[in-house]
């Protein structure tokens, strides 16, 4: 996956938590990767994040260049700015520990998935419950016959 389209990814899972995102964004003469302000809420956070798309783990001189940028955009937008880092590879041990010692979410892509989108708990309860159970049985029946009629009428064509 190239940068484009990981910060398409980054930038989709922030939409489904009801965030308003722009990617590369310029602010203060630095271009943003994901910009994404919270939607609700009565003290809002616009969320800074640059990503990083390599074959390895983030390192510290990588992180660091990140960092500045992501100061001079913080300075820039005040106290309701929150920097984040996120990679698709992860962080070198001395990169995560530069990350918490800056106070910085530097987060691979599964666990900002696992953050903003994470359904275990509620499966869960849903999956005790015999009731639920039988509903969502149901739903995913009729989702399978819903994609079989649709074929169906896609051959007929």
């Amino acid at each position: 996956m190239d940068r484009t389209q990981f910060v398409g990814a980054v930038a989709e899972l922030l939409r489904i938590a009801d965030h308003e995102v722009q990617t590369s964004v310029m602010v203060n003469h630095q271009e943003v990767h994901v910009l994404a302000r919270e939607r609700t809420g009565l003290a809002r956070k616009s969320l800074v994040i640059e990503c990083t798309t390599h074959d390895n783990p983030v390192d510290t001189a990588e992180l660091e260049a990140g960092l500045s940028k992501l100061r001079a955009v913080i300075r820039h937008l005040g106290h309701s700015a929150v920097p984040m880092h996120v990679s698709a590879t992860g962080y070198t041990k001395d990169a995560a520990g530069l990350a918490r010692s800056e106070h910085l979410d530097a987060l691979s892509f599964d666990e900002l998935t696992s953050r903003l989108v994470n359904f275990e708990d509620y499966i869960a309860a849903m999956e005790k419950d015999a009731l639920s159970r039988l509903f969502f049985e149901n739903i995913s029946l009729r989702r399978c016959i819903l994609k079989a009629t649709v074929g169906v009428r896609e051959n007929l064509r």
